[in-house]
């Protein structure tokens, strides 16, 4: 298992990523990117894959690692 930290430009760690099993006969997914932005590819036991585009929130010029818009939707 792989496992890290998201942290904001002070440095403080503002949340946390780790990957779970991917074994192929249950899917998988695969990050490409940083945390600012990137896409989140799943690939499903069938071959099909759904992408997921993500983007770290940003609002007067201040970035809010704790929200991301993904695929165009806040959260």
């Amino acid at each position: 298992m792989f496992r890290g930290n998201f942290s904001d430009g002070s440095g403080d760690v503002t949340g946390n990523w780790g990957t779970a099993n991917q074994e192929s006969n249950r899917g998988r997914w695969t990050v490409r990117g940083d945390k600012d932005s990137g896409q989140i590819i799943v690939t499903y036991p069938n071959g099909n894959q759904s992408v997921y585009n993500y983007r770290v929130h940003i609002e007067r010029g201040e970035y809010y690692y704790n929200e991301y818009n993904i695929n165009g939707s806040h959260y």
